[in-house]
């Protein structure tokens, strides 16, 4: 099972992707590894082709290295 987050209608429910991610480092703990995975979920379980899904999860893996490594985000 893919577990991914998202943000249905920000204006209604008054809240935006990024402060779902937020909410989840600050009150559930979660790490720079976990975010990646969820996106990267969310990446696998949508529609567009394998190999636009392959290029782009791996460009994604890349800059979560280079971000993690730039702030010291060692999981």
């Amino acid at each position: 099972m893919l577990v991914t987050i998202n943000s249905d209608d920000p204006p209604l429910f008054g809240t935006t992707l990024t402060r779902e991610y937020q909410v989840l480092v600050e009150h559930f703990g979660f790490t720079a590894a976990d975010l990646e995975r969820l996106v990267l979920n969310a990446l696998e379980a949508s529609f567009l082709p394998a190999p636009r899904k392959a290029a782009l999860a791996a460009e994604l893996r890349g800059e979560c290295a280079r971000l993690r490594q730039q702030y010291g985000l060692d999981d």
